[in-house]
This record gives structure tokens, sequence and C-alpha cells, in this order.
């Protein structure tokens, strides 16, 4: 599966005119029940799930940084899926801020490389 941006980060996307944050990727930045694209996420992975679709793989981007996240539904509010893994592929250079604050909708468990990445992109300025 691929998708623009990771399933469970909060990635903000500034305010409304009412001063109601707004957020660019599945998660919606609250702790309460699932809403939005974050429902449409649930039955994805309900489906996949229940259909015993195996090996499901997610490929994203757009946060910067690289990273592999292991998703756990007995660590996850929503807990109706089979555990999957989730990896970022961010820039070969980036390394300009690290990973975004976890939803704990799906619970994923992070293993970022963001260290890794920023020494290689010092490597890469120096050269």
């Amino acid at each position: 599966m691929a998708t623009r941006v990771p399933l469970g980060l909060n990635i903000g996307d500034g305010v409304d005119a009412q001063g109601t944050a707004r957020w660019e990727a599945v998660a919606n930045g609250n702790n309460g029940p699932a809403a939005g694209r974050e429902l449409e996420i649930a039955d994805l992975l309900k489906f996949i799930k229940h259909q015993q679709v195996n090996n499901i793989v997610w490929l994203t981007a757009d946060v910067y940084y690289a990273a592999a996240h292991y998703y756990d539904p007995s660590k996850a509010q929503t807990k109706d899926f089979a555990p999957f893994w989730e990896f970022i592929a961010g820039p070969l250079n980036a390394g300009t801020f690290g990973p975004q604050v976890y939803s704990p909708r799906f619970r994923q468990q992070g293993r970022s490389i963001y260290r890794h990445m920023r020494d290689y992109s010092s490597l890469v300025k120096s050269i």
C-alpha cells in the first residue's frame, strides 16, 4: 500500500477561520474516538484482517525523515486489524527535524532512523 503521508503521525496543517487545528494526514490530532480519515483507515485495516490478506506493507513519505513503524493492535486504541509495517522514505539528505507526535489510534512503535539520516546529511554537506 502506498500513501502520501504516514498513517499514525499527527501532521498539523495550520488552523481554520475559527482557530480549530487542521490535520494534513490520517491522524486527526486528538486522543478521543476515531473520526474522519481515521475511520476510513480503520475500516480498511479491518477488511484486510478479516479477508486474511497477508504481508501488507505500507510505504509513505512527506515528513522529511526516514523511519520504520510497526503497528500492533494489542497496543492500539483501534484493535481490529492485523499487525503490519509502515516504512517512511524521506529524502536521502533529510534531517532538519525529527519524528512527529504519534497518534494513539493505531499505536505504531517507531523505529526512527532520523539520527542516522542526520549523520548522513552532515557527511554529504561536508563533501
